[in-house]
C-alpha cells in the first residue's frame, strides 16, 4: 500500500496519522483487517457471521480453520521456516480479502513489513537463498538479523500471530473446545513444516522449539557472523539504530520539503510492502 502522505502535527501529544490508498483492482474486493471480523456493525452482524453464512461451511470451526488459520499459518511457514524471514501477522497487519458480491474470502492481505527482519546467515548458510541484491547494508542487515530476526522466529508465531490473531479474535467467535482444537492444528502445522526443514532438529512439542531454533542459528551461523555480532552488541546498540533512523529521516525531510513544505512530516518506517495470497 502506497502512503502518500504522513503527518505528524506540531506539539500534539497524541501522534500523527499516515494516509494510504488501497491497491488497484480492488472496486470488487472488501479488505477487512482481522480485528474487524469481531466488530459490531451497528444493526448489522459481525463480519466473521455473514462470511460464515455466505461460506458453505456447516461447521463455524472448520470454516475459520480452513479459510482463515491454515492459509495464515501456511504463510507464516512460507516466510519464517522456508525464506529465513520473521513476520508479524498480528491482526491489524492481516487483512482477509473478500469478493464484494458472493461474500467469498478470496485471500489474504499483508502489510505493514517493516518488522519482516532477514535472517541473512540462515538464508545463505540453511537455505540456500542469496540476499546480495537486497538494499541493505552489511551493518544493517547483522544488526537487524541478530538483535531481530533470531530473537523472532519463534515470537512470531507464538506471541504475535497465534496470541492475537487466532486467541483474542477467534475467542469471541469459537467456544473454547473448538479453540484448542484449532490451535492444536496449527501448532502441528507448524511442527510439520519446522521438522521437514530442519530434521537434525526435530521437535514434537511447541515447548521444544525455541531450543530446537536456537541449535540452527548456532549452527548456521559462522565464526566471522557471530564476531560481527558480539562486537556490535558490546557497542551501543542503540546509537547504531539511530544512525540508520537519521539517515531514513534525512530522506523523509527533503521529499517532505520538496512536495509538502509547510506540513509536518512524521518518518515513515522504511519498508513498508503490500502482498496479497
Amino acid at each position: 500500500m502506497s502512503e502518500p502522505v504522513s503527518v505528524l502535527p506540531t506539539g500534539s501529544p497524541a501522534g500523527g496519522y499516515i494516509l494510504r490508498t488501497l491497491p488497484q483492482n480492488t472496486n470488487q474486493t472488501i479488505m477487512l483487517p482481522v480485528f474487524s471480523l469481531i466488530s459490531r456493525r451497528d444493526a448489522n452482524e459481525p463480519w466473521i457471521e455473514e462470511l460464515f453464512r455466505y461460506s458453505g461451511y456447516k461447521s463455524k470451526k472448520e470454516f475459520v480453520l480452513n479459510e482463515f488459520v491454515l492459509p495464515l499459518v501456511d504463510l507464516h511457514i512460507l516466510f519464517s521456516i522456508q525464506n529465513g524471514l520473521t513476520t508479524e501477522f498480528h491482526q491489524q497487519n492481516v487483512m482477509i480479502k473478500v469478493n464484494k458480491d458472493t461474500r467469498k474470502i478470496e485471500g489474504l492481505v499483508i502489510k505493514d513489513m517493516d518488522s519482516h527482519f532477514i535472517d541473512q546467515s540462515l538464508r545463505k548458510n540453511a537455505l540456500g537463498i542469496s540476499t546480495n541484491d537486497l538494499p541493505i547494508t552489511q551493518e544493517m542487515s547483522y544488526l537487524f538479523r541478530f538483535k531481530m530476526a533470531q530473537d523472532n522466529q519463534i515470537k512470531s508465531y507464538m506471541d504475535i500471530m497465534r496470541t492475537r490473531s487466532f486467541e483474542w479474535v477467534l475467542k469471541y467467535v469459537l467456544n473454547s473446545k473448538d479453540l484448542e482444537s484449532i490451535l492444536r492444528e496449527a501448532d502441528t502445522r507448524y511442527l510439520t513444516a519446522f521438522n521437514h526443514q530442519f530434521p537434525e532438529f526435530s521437535v514434537s512439542r511447541m515447548s521444544e522449539v525455541k531450543t530446537a531454533w536456537d541449535r540452527v542459528h548456532q549452527k548456521y551461523t559462522t565464526a566471522d557472523e557471530a564476531d560481527v555480532y558480539r562486537r556490535m552488541n558490546e557497542a551501543d546498540t542503540k546509537k547504531n539504530r539511530g544512525f540508520i533512523i537519521e539517515s531514513i529521516d534525512k530522506v523523509q525531510s527533503k521529499l517532505s520539503e520538496r512536495r509538502f513544505s509547510n506540513v509536518p512530516v512524521a518518518r515513515l518506517s522504511c519498508a513498508h510492502f503490500y502482498l496479497s495470497f
